[in-house]
């Protein structure tokens, strides 16, 4: 039964697995175990980044607030000096033009 089997069969095997090995390695879908450490260990440190970025969204959004309250504080003190300078340059005008200001 073996010997109907041509000879180059068992000759050609290992050179097709050869083959096959090169071809597989220089695709790139076969890479050597330390260069898929590699990669995996990179895809791991981004993956430990986004989860650290993802926690520190609360410290933003509480930076973000406090501004936010510092600028409502700065307007309503412009509100006021504005109201306040309105006040004065229309008691002005009105001396100006001989009229008696009344206090609101």
């Amino acid at each position: 039964m073996i010997e109907q089997i041509p000879a180059f069969v068992g000759v050609s095997s290992p050179i097709a697995t050869a083959l096959a090995m090169f071809y597989l390695v220089f695709t790139g879908r076969l890479i050597p175990r330390a260069s898929h450490d590699a990669v995996v260990r990179v895809l791991q440190e981004r993956n430990a980044e986004v989860v650290l970025d993802r926690g520190n969204w609360q410290s933003a959004a509480s930076l973000a607030n406090q501004t936010n309250a510092d600028l409502a504080k700065t307007n309503t003190k412009l509100l006021e000096t504005a109201a306040f300078s309105t006040h004065v340059m229309s008691a002005l005008q009105e001396n100006a033009t001989g009229g008696t200001h009344v206090l609101p």
